[in-house]
């Protein structure tokens, strides 16, 4: 929504997209080889990159600058997928992608990884009920070893 708010007061051509979280994940580990291959390391490489189209040098990526910074790593990239993608990486919501964010996201265990479908939680443990040491709804005291 941020990003949307954004997106209207610069007058960028741009549309919202409707990828799903697969096709984002792709983009993704896709990103993360381009920036592999062209900087050998994934840090320095977004640093790079980040300065090189951080425009206004405020800080933060906006949607035009980020859009701008995708389609140089990656050729063929659409206007229409720009909001969804820089969503993914906007953790604080502002309608901006800061350094910070971008690495912290790109670096993590988790990038390129394609999150489970929404699976439901585990249910609790099933209370044993030969557990002597819950008698009477009570936890029996720890005896000393």
């Amino acid at each position: 929504a941020a990003f949307q708010r954004k997106l209207a007061a610069s007058q960028a051509p741009l549309k919202a997209s409707s990828l799903s979280p697969a096709k984002l994940m792709e983009f993704e580990t896709l990103f993360l080889d381009k920036l592999r291959a062209r900087y050998k390391n994934v840090k320095l490489g977004v640093t790079r990159l980040f300065g090189a189209y951080d425009a206004d040098k405020s800080g933060d990526l906006d949607v035009k600058e980020f859009g701008e910074a995708l389609k140089f790593l990656l050729n063929g990239f659409k206007d229409e997928d720009v909001l969804a993608v820089a969503g993914m990486y906007d953790g604080d919501g502002s309608g901006t992608v800061s350094l910070v964010e971008l690495v912290d996201r790109l670096t993590s265990p988790d990038a390129g990884v394609v999150p489970p479908a929404n699976k439901p939680p585990p249910p609790p443990p099933m209370a044993d009920e030969n557990d002597s040491s819950k008698a009477n709804g009570k936890a029996a005291p720890i005896k000393p070893s």
